[in-house]
């Protein structure tokens, strides 16, 4: 039996983290689920008026 495949989520609210369980243990319960969360991310896009490249670049050096 080999190892499960992952899904990897990344989040700017811990909000978005139940409901995502919840729907992917129902239709994808195949996939090991990990959660990546920047919670500072929300207070720097609020601070900065809107998203800004530096919030983009958070993000996807988060991914990368």
């Amino acid at each position: 039996m080999g190892s499960k495949k992952t899904i990897a989520l990344v989040h700017a609210t811990i909000n978005a983290v139940n409901p995502m369980n919840e729907y992917l243990r129902k239709y994808a319960p195949e996939y090991r689920i990990v959660h990546y969360l920047d919670g500072f991310l929300m207070d720097k896009i609020r601070a900065e008026g809107g998203i800004q490249d530096s919030s983009t670049q958070r993000m996807v050096d988060m991914i990368a």
